[in-house]
């Protein structure tokens, strides 16, 4: 019974992590404790991709770079049309991240984005992965 408890309590910990991205000055301390989590927290993160809200959707996608996990890629991908800016940036530099070279056709569209970081991150980004 412990165990069960100790499992339920750290579900439960990380549910309120995930929460807690929805506010951008709650990422520099939940998004490095989310990581902790590492494979254990991706499906939740994917989920919160298509969050109403777009701070939790750029939130998931910082912590799914740092994660690395693989599982990650097509939301990520469909992340890469959200219309928030910041959606998009973070699911790129994620995709950057997790060396995803077969996403490069999704990612060239945003060489055209209409915010010139996006499409700075792009450009380094698809010549790391045609490497």
């Amino acid at each position: 019974h412990a165990l069960q408890a100790a499992a339920r309590s750290q579900e439960a910990y990380l549910e309120r992590l995930l929460l807690q991205l929805d506010d951008p000055s709650n990422h520099p301390t939940a998004i490095p404790s989310i990581r902790m989590f590492g494979p254990e927290a991706v499906e939740a993160l994917i989920k919160l991709l298509t969050n109403a809200d777009p701070d939790a959707r750029f939130g998931a996608a910082i912590a799914l770079g740092e994660i690395g996990d693989q599982r990650a890629l097509p939301g990520l991908v469909k992340a890469l049309k959200d219309p928030q800016a910041p959606v998009r940036y973070w699911a790129l530099d994620a995709l950057g991240k997790l060396r995803a070279g077969e996403t490069v056709d999704e990612i060239r569209p945003l060489l055209k984005d209409k915010h010139p970081s996006i499409k700075k991150l792009a450009k380094e980004i698809i010549k790391i992965l045609s490497r």
